[in-house]
């Protein structure tokens, strides 16, 4: 064949334009009468290796010979001894170990030099790894899936190591080409191979406990974290107001030794609408404690993905344009963001699957050419989103934080005057009418309490609400209001029946603001007491100015 018969047949047949590229290149070199192909391709987690081998006269290019080999390591993810084996095999996958570490099968250097990130994130795996193998029989297939599924065998190269031999045995199945054929059908034959009994269980172990031995000695590190760190994080965690599910990610991220990490919670939202939360820790420079300082809160109208289906993104794939590229995500307002970020073609979507997909939004070249009708208010409104600083467990919750970028207000007893540093309390919410600061954040108004005279307790008085006649309720429906929350309540109007309603405190304007079942604002009129009605908006605006507070600055 051709040389353009040559570039056309092998990219049909799924070889990438680089590594075509290439074999043209030692065509047209012409130096020796044979040549190689070679591409590896990635399906999920199988990976699919072809090579073929072609010979020349100067003049054109015929198919000699080749083979394709499938690497494929099934793995049924289990929480065994507490640890989750996806948010291992997670930490795992961000570790390049063939480019940063390709000295971990062979011998071991003496003193070689690690990437910094090494030094804190390939030990813990390691540890995890160890803690897995030795814990059951479950456990031990388990280590042994993670280490081949993404470590051992990116040392293709290397043969000196006997835990290669194992792997050709068990997970690596092989055919011989005798002509040229394409990625798609190599995997279709090659997946459908059996996997052998091979018992790998020396080697791996060996793999594992010397090299953790070997980082835990060069790195200097303490595998073991701080149990009163991890206890007073996750105190802070449950004061805060986050989800059980936090403390437990983050103390598996700690064992881990990551120098930094974040952390995924969400809060229920009006309207069915959840709020997005990003939990930040970093580890210190000078010791192995951790410390949470910053979480941001997103508030948008996407709606959330019901159960077992996904919000993803899927680009285009330029080795396999047939098979895209699938990022998922668990946050709707997450994957919208990615999505409006992309410049070449692109989908926004929800399913079980890519392949059960619901398109919502796609793009060409960059440009939206479609959003579905259905998901147009969603997609084109602009999500709240803003950042909240913690300092030694201390600054606005979780659900306060939420509260705010909702649009409502929140009292705290515990600021600081950043001059005087005097405490004081305050109603706080973020100020929409001001620009934003220059890290993208709203401003804080604040507004002193008593001074700017919103009293919370006479303000419920001017309505009948029958669950104040309860003391207990009262007081829980007074701390719920401080704390930004908009309460399902019955209230007696004017026509002298009762009504299910929401209601949420408006500090600003020393009123309630009220909602129906729907989100819609109500007017408040008829359920004011008949002696109030006449008083009301007498005192607006009245405490306003620096004495109150509005100006100061805002400490956590």
């Amino acid at each position: 064949m051709t040389a353009k018969e040559f570039e056309t047949t092998l990219l049909d047949a799924g070889f990438s334009e680089g590594t075509v590229r290439y074999g043209l290149a030692e065509f047209e070199r012409g130096d020796h009468p044979l040549f190689f192909v070679r591409q590896w391709a990635i399906r999920d987690y199988d990976r699919l290796f072809l090579q073929m081998k072609f010979e020349t006269n100067g003049i054109d290019i015929r198919f000699k010979d080749g083979h394709a080999g499938l690497l494929r390591v099934p793995l049924e993810h289990q929480v065994i001894g507490g640890l989750d084996t996806i948010a291992l095999e997670k930490r795992i996958e961000t570790v390049n170990w063939s480019y940063d570490y390709p000295f971990l099968i062979g011998e071991l250097p003496e003193n070689k030099q690690i990437a910094e990130c090494g030094q804190i994130t390939v030990p813990g795996i390691l540890n995890d790894l160890t803690s897995l193998y030795t814990d059951s029989a479950v456990g031990k297939q388990l280590a042994e899936e993670l280490l081949i599924r993404h470590i051992a065998w990116q040392y293709s190269d290397d043969r000196n190591d006997p835990l290669h031999a194992l792997i050709d045995q068990k997970y690596y199945a092989k055919m011989e080409l005798d002509r040229i054929v394409s990625f798609d059908t190599c995997y279709e034959k090659l997946a459908q191979c059996a996997i052998p009994e091979v018992d790998m269980t020396q080697p791996v172990g060996n793999f594992i406990q010397r090299h953790l031995s070997y980082y835990s000695h060069i790195s200097k590190i303490p595998i073991i974290m701080n149990l009163n760190n991890l206890q007073d994080l996750k105190s802070e965690i449950k004061d805060l107001g986050f989800s059980p599910k936090v403390a437990e990610e983050m103390e598996q991220n700690m064992k881990s030794q990551a120098s930094y990490f974040t952390l995924k919670d969400r809060l229920p939202g009006d309207n069915n609408n959840g709020v997005d939360m990003t939990l930040h820790f970093r580890k210190s420079n000078e010791s192995e404690y951790y410390s949470f300082n910053k979480f941001e809160a997103v508030a948008g109208k996407i709606p959330p993905a019901v159960e077992n289906q996904q919000y993803m993104v899927l680009t285009e794939n330029k080795d396999n344009p047939e098979r895209p590229l699938v990022r998922q995500f668990e946050s709707g307002n997450d994957a919208v963001e990615f999505f409006k970020k992309q410049k070449g073609t692109s989908e926004l979507a929800l399913g079980e699957s890519p392949e059960s997909r619901q398109l919502l939004a796609s793009k060409e070249t960059g440009k939206v050419n479609f959003v579905n009708p259905d998901f147009k208010q969603a997609y084109f409104s602009s999500a709240i989103k803003q950042t909240f600083y913690v300092k030694n467990g201390v600054g606005f919750s979780a659900p306060q934080a939420a509260n705010m970028v909702q649009h409502r207000t929140v009292h705290r007893d515990n600021m600081l005057n950043p001059n005087n540093g005097e405490a004081y309390k305050a109603w706080i919410s973020l100020d929409f009418d001001q620009k934003k600061d220059d890290y993208g954040n709203y401003k804080f108004k604040q507004m002193n309490d008593p001074n700017f005279g919103f009293n919370l307790e006479k303000t419920l008085d001017n309505f009948k609400i029958k669950e104040l006649a309860d003391p207990a309720k009262k007081e829980a429906i007074m701390e719920a209001m401080k704390n930004g929350d908009r309460l399902q309540l019955t209230i007696t109007g004017k026509d002298n029946k009762e009504h299910t309603v929401q209601v949420e405190a408006v500090p600003r304007y020393k009123t309630l603001d009220f909602f129906n079942s729907k989100g819609e604002k109500m007017k408040r009129e008829p359920f004011l007491k008949p002696a109030i009605n006449k008083d009301l908006g007498k005192d607006k605006g009245k405490g306003k100015g620096k004495d109150e507070g509005e100006d100061l600055g805002i400490a956590v």
